[in-house]
């Protein structure tokens, strides 16, 4: 007689066996595996020098709004914030990296600790920053990864190997988005819009604004860069407010006159504070009488910190997935 193997014999159980349908037992339904949420990693990469405490003020006031605005979407995404701190080899604190982070009380009390400080001359480390953000920030595997790098000076050369580097954060698909703070030169805007480009990201220029007095009359200025801009005539009210590309597009302004960029060059706007070197070598103060002038409010309509960071973090967000 022939022994059937063991599975035959199981099968044959099986098929014998009544169905979960035939006894009345309910079958349990599969459920689906959800789908990841998308992620979103977003750094301040922030020139902490003593010229950029307006720039760095408006981060701290517009953090959570940002978060906030992020957030938002559908499904919601899981966002982190990180930061890059730098300034130049000179300066008592040359870089700091605070890691990704989704603990959004833990990046605003950095930020509130941060002040503004140093930067005796005018080029600063920019290429450490793009390298800290690139090789030493805890970036995720997927997802978003989004580096704001806002400044208001161009790089000093280090014998850093700028195109390489961006070449591997775009590899790394680490997209660069530079924005420029008031006093940045020509050759500095270049730079900043050459980082952008290189990585897919956007340069985008911050723009303030102030009333001046012109030919006996008080005029809209507006500060975008090295250009300056007027209204054509008196502004109404409601007019001053317009955002600076509203502005434009309805031609209501025009380039400044040579009269009055010659005011507002020869006017200390924003500028760095020459320092000395304390007695020993040890430490830097700032110059007597050489206190850098305060900075006219920037247009929050249309090109301040927290505005610029939402909208690309959210188009961002859309591109994985993020309804708004």
């Amino acid at each position: 007689m022939r022994i059937a193997p063991p599975f035959a014999a199981l099968a044959l159980t099986l098929l014998a066996a009544p169905s979960l349908a035939q006894t009345g037992t309910p079958v349990p339904a599969v459920t689906p595996a959800r789908a990841p949420r998308p992620k979103i990693d977003v750094v301040f990469a922030i020139d902490a020098t003593g010229s950029m405490a307006d720039e760095i003020a408006q981060v701290k006031e517009h953090l959570w709004a940002t978060a906030n605005g992020i957030l938002a979407g559908t499904p919601t995404p899981e966002v982190r914030f990180g930061l890059v701190i730098y300034r130049d080899r000179t300066d008592s604190e040359h870089t700091r990296v605070v890691p990704l982070t989704d603990d959004v009380d833990a990046i605003h009390t950095e930020l509130m600790g941060l002040h503004a400080s140093g930067g005796g001359d005018y080029e600063e480390d920019v290429d450490a920053a793009l390298q800290l953000a690139v090789d030493e920030m805890n970036w995720s595997e997927r997802g978003a990864k989004l580096v704001f790098l806002i400044g208001d000076a161009p790089a000093k050369s280090y014998g850093v190997d700028r195109a390489a580097l961006l070449e591997r954060a775009r590899r790394m698909e680490i997209t660069f988005h530079t924005v420029q703070a008031s006093g940045m030169s020509d050759a500095g805007g270049q730079q900043f819009a050459q980082i952008a480009q290189l990585t897919g990201g956007e340069a985008e220029i911050l723009t303030y604004r102030e009333m001046i007095a012109h030919a006996g009359r008080q005029r809209l200025l507006l500060r975008r860069g090295t250009a300056l801009y007027m209204g054509r005539r008196v502004l109404a009210e409601d007019e001053r407010s317009l955002s600076f590309r509203e502005l434009e597009g309805r031609g209501l302004l025009e380039p400044a006159p040579p009269a009055v960029s010659r005011r507002m060059t020869a006017r200390p706007s924003r500028v760095r504070a020459p320092r000395r070197r304390a007695h020993g070598g040890r430490g830097v103060l700032p110059a007597r009488g050489r206190a850098a002038a305060p900075a006219p409010a920037a247009d929050f309509a249309d090109s301040d910190i927290g505005g610029i960071v939402s909208r690309e973090a959210r188009e961002a967000a859309a591109a994985e997935g993020v309804a708004y």
